[in-house]
């Protein structure tokens, strides 16, 4: 898939503020604010998850590593998430969203999964379901692997809807190890 033909735009999804994560926190801490945010609204089922948690902690470790390898500096322990382009998915769970044009993020800051992390990663479900494998699973890539990526595989698109095959493959999600590059993005909590 040539490059015009993906977009050229990352969207990141939030509740209350952008480029916050849960990763950053303690255990304890993550469990305290879990439970403040249930008692205010149900949670996706992910975050009521302690097995997600487990796994996302392993699987954060190893997307460092891996970007690192592969040329990458990230500056930060822990990504703040979001996918190319945008997906109704995280839209309907998030009220909120900032779009940045892939032009603002230096291609060392970010990487790429083809799929969510944890379906990357991660060989079953929340419901104990294996997930299948797939040779673009278990990696990161950096954005000059893209147009390499989307020939050899195809874009995801809403091909998770129809097809069996790819009910795993909902988007392409996009790691930011960077916040300087955020900056103009976030408003400040004072105003």
């Amino acid at each position: 898939m040539p490059l015009a033909t993906y977009p050229n735009y990352i969207t990141h999804y939030y509740r209350d503020s952008p480029f916050r994560t849960l990763s950053e926190l303690s255990q304890e801490d993550c469990r305290h604010l879990l439970h403040e945010l249930e008692l205010r609204e149900k949670l996706p089922r992910r975050l009521q998850s302690e097995f997600y948690f487990e796994q996302r902690r392993r699987y954060e470790l190893v997307m460092r590593e891996q970007f690192k390898s592969r040329g990458g500096r990230p500056f930060r322990r822990v990504p703040h998430y979001a996918v190319l382009g945008e997906t109704e998915i995280w839209a309907a769970i998030y009220p909120s969203c900032v779009q940045i044009p892939l032009t603002d993020l230096p291609s060392e800051s970010i990487s790429f999964t083809y799929t969510d992390s944890f379906a990357n990663y991660v060989d079953r479900d929340l419901d104990g379901h294996p997930i299948p494998r797939k040779p673009q699973y278990g990696t990161v890539y950096r954005l000059e692997e893209l147009d390499a990526l989307f020939d050899r595989y195809g874009w995801p698109g809403d091909r998770w809807k129809t097809e069996e095959d790819w009910e795993h493959d909902l988007y392409v999600e996009v790691q930011i190890w960077d916040d300087a590059p955020l900056r103009p993005f976030v408003v400040p909590a004072n105003g």
